[in-house]
């Protein structure tokens, strides 16, 4: 979640319903990459940052809402999960439909689908545990057994994965909230392990074929490494 200029993360345990508030457009994007495609449920400008990210997006639905956060605060943006589909919103009297918000909101998606995955169909699901590890070991320097299970480790793979969306390369550091950095070393380690993550997202989905299961909520309880 992007507020103000902090970034916090509603908890992923919660289940929030969509406001009435906001605006809704339905369409489903089409992308170029050998990602399966994200179904967004969302406005075209919307749509059109997304189409443009250089990271994976997964191919299940996410609802983009145009307005403030349930919670109230002045955010440029937040993220919910939720049983069915995860909800993004986007506030643009605070900023918030800049591709920079856009893909830090999508990297909180990309990691809760991702842990979807995981506890919902286990068979050939071992990486995401072990790469989202490998990634917090480039971010941090070392990852404990809770490390994946923080708020900081959450908003800084969101920096992570938006950085990755729209920079090729970086020629220096850049930082963020939540004490982010990224060197141009850290940008070509973590990167292509998103990538990675996006590939064997959908070979996993393929092999436990059984899209109508309902979705259940995750726990993350995995060694990591």
């Amino acid at each position: 979640m992007r507020l103000g200029n902090r970034h916090l993360i509603h908890s992923a345990f919660t289940v929030i319903a969509v406001a009435a508030t906001g605006w809704l457009f339905l369409f489903q994007t089409s992308s170029a990459r050998a990602y399966g495609p994200v179904d967004v449920i969302g406005p075209p400008e919307v749509r059109s940052i997304v189409e443009t990210f250089l990271a994976p997006t997964l191919p299940q639905p996410v609802r983009i809402v145009i307005g403030p956060c349930p919670d109230g605060f002045p955010s440029q943006g937040c993220h919910a999960s939720g049983r069915s589909m995860d909800t993004i919103w986007l506030d643009p009297a605070n900023g918030g439909l800049d591709t920079e918000t856009t893909a830090h909101e999508m990297g909180h998606v990309f990691e809760s689908y991702m842990w979807n995955l995981r506890f919902e169909r286990r068979q050939g699901t071992e990486f995401v545990p072990k790469t989202f590890g490998r990634i917090a070991s480039v971010l941090f320097g070392e990852a404990g057994p809770s490390t994946l299970e923080s708020d900081v480790w959450s908003e800084q793979f969101a920096e992570s994965y938006s950085a990755c969306a729209r920079l090729p390369v970086i020629s220096e550091a850049i930082t963020g909230f939540y004490g982010f950095q990224m060197s141009p070393e850290q940008h070509d380690l973590i990167c292509p392990m998103i990538a990675e993550m996006g590939q064997r997202y959908d070979e996993a989905s393929a092999k436990n074929a059984d899209a109508n299961r309902p979705r259940v909520r995750f726990r993350r309880n995995d060694p990591i490494g």
